[in-house]
């Protein structure tokens, strides 16, 4: 009888040791109380079955796909978002926070930042139109100001609490009132 629970024991360790081994080898290191997953792709599920999320590769890049992310309080030293060859740049660096766009060229074609006046910072909307690497059109937005640039022909158009101004180039062309 002693026999037989001897030889159940040596069973139920060649068991254990067997799945131990089988756990260690997808990443699960009971041992060092650690676990990595190594897999083509690892996904996430909930009690459910639903997938929650997933780790893959992506042209060589790490990916996470999780696509109901609940985030009431996300901080960031800085987020980019990028698709066919343009991206979005959101920095919150303190005073030069700033939200940039860029095109194909990686040339900043619009950007919502801050401009200091005194000791107030302000904001300021700046949109560029480009044709290739070439400056089209400029348009600049901040309090009281609206600044209209025509790059082809060099002429501005100012608009601001005070009246309305043209210039080509540097010459000042027309004002109401």
């Amino acid at each position: 009888m002693a026999d037989d629970a001897q030889a159940d024991a040596d069973t139920a360790n060649d068991e254990i040791s067997t799945v131990k081994t089988k756990l260690y080898n997808t990443g699960i290191d009971i041992t060092n109380e650690k676990i990595v997953l190594t897999a083509a792709q690892t996904k996430l599920r909930d009690n459910n079955g639903n997938e929650i999320a997933m780790f893959t590769t992506v042209n060589g890049v790490p990916k996470l796909i999780a696509n109901n992310i609940d985030v009431d309080n996300l901080i960031a030293k800085k987020v980019i978002t990028a698709a066919n060859g343009t991206r979005m740049e959101l920095v919150p660096d303190g005073d030069s926070a700033r939200f940039v766009m860029y095109n194909q060229n990686n040339t900043p074609i619009a950007s919502f930042t801050f401009v200091q006046d005194g000791s107030n910072y302000l904001p300021r909307l700046l949109v560029r139109d480009y044709s290739g690497t070439t400056l089209l059109r400029e348009t600049s937005i901040r309090g009281g100001y609206i600044n209209l640039y025509d790059a082809v022909n060099n002429r501005t158009l100012m608009i601001s609490t005070t009246g309305i101004r043209t210039y080509t180039g540097s010459t000042l062309t027309n004002t109401w009132p």
